[in-house]
């Protein structure tokens, strides 16, 4: 699927990350990203969004899925969430836990 990611943590007033902090990002995809097969041969299309903690050495530690179009694309969102290796948000020269928003888009 297509992904975004999206970091909550050291926000400026006008939403943008505050100085010297740059987000979480994408290290390293899992092999599968859990399309659920029979969404696929039903060729329904759809999306769902993550909230997933990341650690400081960029593993995900927590992952919830915070909405889905359809119920059957969240457990494989979620999973595949946690499966993702990332690259921690820094702040000051220093990684750091935060949050982060991971969409998926799934097309068949």
């Amino acid at each position: 699927p297509l992904m975004d990611v999206e970091t909550f943590e050291r926000r400026s007033e006008d939403g943008r990350l505050a100085a010297g902090c740059t987000g979480v990002a994408i290290a390293e995809m899992p092999g599968s990203t859990g399309y659920p097969a029979a969404m696929a041969q039903a060729g329904v299309a759809g999306s769902a969004q993550v909230l997933v903690l990341v650690d400081s050495a960029g593993r995900a530690v927590e992952a919830h899925a915070v909405c889905a179009s359809v119920p059957e694309f969240a457990a494989p969102a979620v999973a595949t969430a946690l499966a993702i290796r990332y690259r921690p948000a820094r702040c000051d020269g220093a990684d750091q836990r935060a949050a982060a928003r991971v969409a998926f888009a799934y097309a068949p």
